[in-house]
């Protein structure tokens, strides 16, 4: 059978690890994701909403 502790420790693992690829995925799009497609935008070479979309599934935001 499983020991609270060992499930204790399972729980508080797969919290730390949603909490910090969270942390990753706003870090990303902020300082990544934002400026490039900003920078795109400004100089014309943004795809259109139906490609948007796309790649915003294939990115997964």
């Amino acid at each position: 059978m499983f020991s609270y502790k060992l499930i204790n420790n399972f729980v508080v693992r797969v919290v730390l690890s949603i909490w910090m690829l969270a942390a990753v995925s706003i870090r990303l799009r902020v300082n990544i994701y934002e400026p490039f497609t900003n920078f795109l935008k400004v100089y014309g070479l943004w795809p259109s909403m139906i490609w948007l979309q796309d790649i915003k599934l294939w990115i997964g935001f």
